[in-house]
């Protein structure tokens, strides 16, 4: 079964080391049956995207704002990234949760937005590390979850693709923990419950990734695990050798 793939490779990479990746990735995935998309950011994105046109990868937008266009002096929308044929937005990524201090609330606008666009989502979920010690991640992730897609259609939420990031087992906030393979097939039990329970009738339809330092060591063994449709993947997406081994 193909599995989907999304690459992070957040605030790296200029435009021309964008393309030399790309040069170097492309041959060597070409005959991948799996999903692939890059997230990049938004200054190599649109180079990004000519270079992969006629491929099987895609490029995503890793942010939008709320807004379709205006004075919001640093801000992408939703008409630029169609005006260079993105088709997909990731959205609530831990970092931007944490840095940049947006809520629920917030995210569900640009979720609401990018799919009323027409966009695919990845929408990211996740509990710190005092949560999940306080027994909370099934409520922080209950609550992600119910007000990230609120007024979100059964019909519109097949678009979207969540990816469950354990904040305290992912690098950028390094706790010294790792997920154990039991705690990732529980969690992503308990989001698929959560999602039949918002999507009686779809639910099987929403994909579920996992993202938490996701590398070629580990990810054959997180991919064969019940409920886990692909992976989230931030530090092991930036050199291709370690990516193009994940994908396959």
């Amino acid at each position: 079964m193909s599995k989907i793939f999304v690459a992070n490779w957040k605030m790296n990479k200029t435009v021309s080391e964008a393309k030399n990746f790309l040069t170097e990735f492309l041959p060597k995935v070409a005959d991948s049956k799996n999903e692939i998309i890059i997230a990049a950011n938004a200054v190599c994105l649109a180079d990004a995207q000519k270079k992969v046109r006629r491929t099987n990868v895609q490029m995503a937008a890793q942010n939008i704002y709320t807004e379709r266009a205006g004075a919001f002096t640093g801000e992408i929308s939703v008409e630029m990234l169609k005006d260079i044929k993105i088709k997909t937005i990731m959205l609530g990524h831990s970092e931007r949760r944490i840095y940049f201090a947006e809520n629920d609330e917030f995210i569900n606008k640009k979720v609401k937005l990018a799919l009323n666009e027409g966009f695919k989502v990845v929408l990211c979920i996740g509990e710190k590390e005092e949560e999940r010690e306080n027994k909370h991640t099934i409520g922080v992730l209950t609550r992600q979850l119910k007000v990230g897609l609120m007024d979100v259609s059964a019909e519109q939420v097949k678009n979207v693709y969540v990816a469950y990031e354990p904040i305290w087992s992912i690098s950028t906030f390094s706790t010294g923990k790792t997920a154990t393979m039991d705690e990732i097939a529980e969690v992503h039990g308990e989001i698929k419950k959560i999602l039949a329970e918002m999507y009686p009738a779809v639910y099987k339809d929403i994909k579920i990734l996992y993202g938490g330092s996701v590398s070629p060591k580990n990810a054959k063994s997180i991919l064969k695990i019940k409920n886990v449709d692909g992976a989230l993947i931030g530090g092991a997406s930036l050199k291709v050798e370690s990516l193009v081994e994940v994908v396959k």
